[in-house]
């Protein structure tokens, strides 16, 4: 009977032990059990928020699309330019569609921004308007993302918090990305949308990059520049999408062409001209300037907007004409020592020889060849040019301005053969 209870016991603490041993099993498997479903719930919701964001994302950017990204308002013009009007207009929207990109250039104040921002208000939507930051460091691409919400940190920050400490996934924040980078990725959803917007209306959305200047200043800006026109030849050749630049320098716009001119998908640039003298009267009359004054600011001047308002302001000011003409000629001296064409400078002999050659013109400007065989050195033709002296399309060489010519006759004679100033006289 002793060996029976001895059994008895034996048996008694083996169940008691199989039964602590499966309570911590059961406890083992439930937690395992929760932290694989923890898991998996992690992993449903990193999935489904993505195709949420990605739903909206599309969504979003191309509900933009449709509905533009418009400049803000401009006061009413003061002059018609109905041609110019016209060809700014067939720019955003064609009569036929082609493969190219645009450019529009001409003087700095000459309109063109003012002709492009009211052109885009009136066609609405298909138009996506953005002025180049003036301080690029903030970062072209990011600043192209925002205008079309291409907004997706919030959402990356919350996969950040919750998706990296269980599965150790890391998503990139795009504001922590190279300005290239950024481009890139900004450009690339610009494409994926356009293509969305073209099967729905049938045409190609219009990008329209205003200040592109801004994007030639250094060496980083540079490759963003270069990324963009690369960009805009493929969205060209695809249809997808039309790209315009605007810019005012001639080197910006030889950029903007290419290295190889003849295979470029850029299109002949248009050129926004300076107006004429009966509309610069009518442009400083408008601007409240009295018809005496503004006949003989008109003639200082020529047919630069920036430099007739400048002229106003003074006018309005009270100061007589003397007084206006004087500060005119006093800021387009500093004009011509930023050319370096009033210091000892490695351009300023060839850039006299030209200025020789434009006050000899019969018309105005010398051809680009005689440019080139004055100043042969492309870093002096660069210093020479940009700078309000004297402007280059490609195919000639002119002031920028009366008043550029009138100080060259007036101040630089003694710099000139005798001939030449005395032909001149007439423009002091």
């Amino acid at each position: 009977m002793a060996e029976k209870a001895g059994k008895e016991k034996n048996g008694g603490e083996g169940e008691a032990e199989k039964t602590a041993g499966g309570w911590v099993k059961d406890f083992a498997r439930s937690k395992l059990r929760l932290l694989l479903a923890a898991g998996l719930g992690v992993v449903a919701l990193n999935a489904a928020s993505s195709l949420a964001a990605d739903w909206y994302y599309h969504k979003t950017v191309l509900d933009t699309l449709m509905h533009g990204v418009l400049p803000p308002p401009v006061p009413p013009p003061e002059l018609p330019r109905q041609e110019l009007r016209r060809r700014v207009r067939e720019l955003l929207e064609p009569p036929q569609a082609d493969r190219f990109y645009k450019i529009i250039t001409g003087p700095p104040g000459g309109g063109k921004s003012t002709l492009l921002r009211e052109a885009c208000r009136n066609l609405g939507r298909g138009v996506g308007y953005l002025d180049v930051n003036p301080a690029f460091e903030v970062d072209f691409g990011r600043d192209l993302g925002n205008a079309f919400n291409f907004r997706l940190q919030d959402h990356l920050s919350f996969l950040n918090t919750v998706a990296q400490p269980v599965l150790g996934t890391k998503y990139e924040d795009p504001r922590g990305q190279h300005p290239l980078a950024t481009t890139r990725r900004s450009a690339e959803a610009l494409h994926d949308a356009a293509v969305e917007f073209r099967r729905k209306t049938g045409r190609p959305f219009v990008l329209v990059i205003d200040s592109a200047d801004r994007l030639a200043r250094n060496e980083d800006s540079e490759k963003v520049l270069a990324a963009m026109r690369a960009f805009a030849r493929d969205w060209a050749q695809e249809g997808t999408i039309t790209t315009i630049f605007v810019a005012h320098e001639w080197s910006t716009v030889e950029k903007l062409i290419g290295e190889h001119p003849v295979q470029s998908r850029a299109g002949p640039p248009l050129r926004v001209p300076d107006i004429t003298p009966g509309e610069a009267l009518q442009y400083l009359e408008a601007l409240g300037v009295a018809p005496m004054m503004a006949e003989k600011c008109s003639e200082l001047v020529g047919g630069s907007l920036l430099l007739l308002q400048r002229c106003a302001t003074l006018a309005k000011a009270g100061l007589p004409f003397t007084e206006v003409k004087q500060q005119m000629l006093d800021l387009i001296e500093l004009a011509f020592l930023q050319a370096g064409l009033l210091d000892q400078t490695p351009q300023r002999e060839g850039g006299l020889r030209c200025i020789e050659a434009l006050l000899r013109s019969q018309d105005g400007g010398i051809s680009a060849a005689d440019f080139r065989e004055r100043v042969p050195d492309r870093e002096q033709q660069l210093g020479l040019l940009g700078r309000g002296v004297v402007v280059f399309d490609g195919r000639r060489l002119e002031f920028a301005s009366r008043l550029a010519a009138t100080y060259a006759a007036e101040t630089l004679r003694s710099c000139l053969p005798r001939a030449v100033a005395e032909q001149h006289k007439l423009l002091r």
